[in-house]
């Protein structure tokens, strides 16, 4: 008999005797076995899922409390608004809770993306505005074509443009910063509060309202960085609200 022959016939008694040994505990002992199997199954499904585990993998839909998505639907709704401007809109008031949340109004192409976000920088929902550009008032020309003494309501270039687009961040309740979509961009924006009140233009864009307010003075007053928030009652009487 060679050497080859030999190894093999060792080989093959060894595997019967494993097995054999094997049927045999299982059958005196069946719970003897459990351990050393759980271990075994697990050595080899530890290099499959730890690279899993590793992963991360976030939910395909991602939800807000029903005050928030109301909120945000709601915003998106008056976007979309229809009427002829120049007019007035107004919209829900922010929920308690908003600050775990932000909504970034931004322009790609010539649309608005609106976005509602939660503090994990994940984006709950994003529906797009079709040509309608993300914008906000000028002040001092819609003062002065509004509010003024001798106002001005004809077109450009008759009378001053009265907004400017731009990217807008909700945060925080009613805070609007103009001119972002970052929040780690916001403090080099200033900080406006939101009135629930919206300006649509004549082109159809609807424009947020940066806001400066004197709390020494109750008149409605020209300001240059944002429309005086003593000013919104007027601004209701002066401009009608979109039909």
């Amino acid at each position: 008999m060679n050497k080859k022959a030999t190894i093999k016939i060792v080989v093959g008694i060894t595997i019967l005797l494993v097995f054999l040994a094997v049927i045999l505990i299982s059958f005196f002992c069946p719970t003897c076995l459990a351990s050393s199997i759980a271990y075994g199954a697990e050595s080899v499904a530890d290099p499959i899922l730890g690279g899993l585990r590793n992963e991360k993998f976030e939910k395909t839909s991602l939800k807000a409390h029903s005050d928030i998505e109301t909120m945000y639907n709601d915003i998106v709704k008056t976007l979309r608004a229809d009427g002829e401007g120049p007019c007035m809109l107004e919209h829900q008031e922010f929920p308690d809770g908003f600050e775990d949340y932000e909504i970034v109004l931004s322009l790609e192409e010539e649309n608005t993306i609106a976005q509602l976000i939660n503090k994990k920088d994940q984006v709950v929902r994003k529906k797009t505005i079709a040509n309608r550009k993300p914008c906000a008032v000028l002040p001092q020309n819609f003062y002065n074509n509004f509010l003024d003494e001798t106002p001005c309501h004809a077109p450009p270039p008759t009378c001053p443009i009265n907004y400017r687009v731009a990217d807008l961040l909700f945060t925080d309740n009613d805070d609007i910063y103009i001119g972002t979509r970052n929040r780690d961009d916001k403090s080099k924006n200033k900080e406006s509060k939101d009135k629930g009140l919206v300006f649509k233009t004549r082109d159809g864009n609807v424009c947020f309202f940066p806001t400066d307010n004197d709390r020494w003075n109750d008149n409605c007053d020209n300001k240059i960085k944002g429309i005086d928030e003593d000013c919104f009652d007027e601004i209701k009487e002066e401009i009608l609200m979109c039909s």
